[in-house]
């Protein structure tokens, strides 16, 4: 365990694996991690969202995890980006 803390409403924690990648914990659960092919999938999700509309001005992602997603459909659409 790289760090830990507990708040009111959740526990979160980072932990490295034996091969070195990360991985974010809240509350016991997986939420993020910096695998490559974790992070690509990611990215896939938010490029392909952003790729099928034809002009996207808006987009919400649920869940923020590693920001990869939402970091992907803002490389693409110049519009507005509401995660929650």
């Amino acid at each position: 365990m790289l760090w830990r803390e507990e708040g009111s409403q959740s526990t979160v924690s980072v932990h490295r694996a034996p091969d070195g990648h990360r991985t974010l914990y809240l509350n016991g659960l997986r939420q993020a991690t910096d695998q490559p092919e974790t992070v690509a999938d990611s990215r896939l999700l938010g490029t392909l969202a952003t790729a099928l509309h034809p002009a996207p001005r808006t987009a919400l992602v649920v869940g923020l995890g590693s920001g990869a997603t939402a970091g992907a459909v803002a490389r693409i659409s110049d519009g507005d980006i509401t995660i929650v």
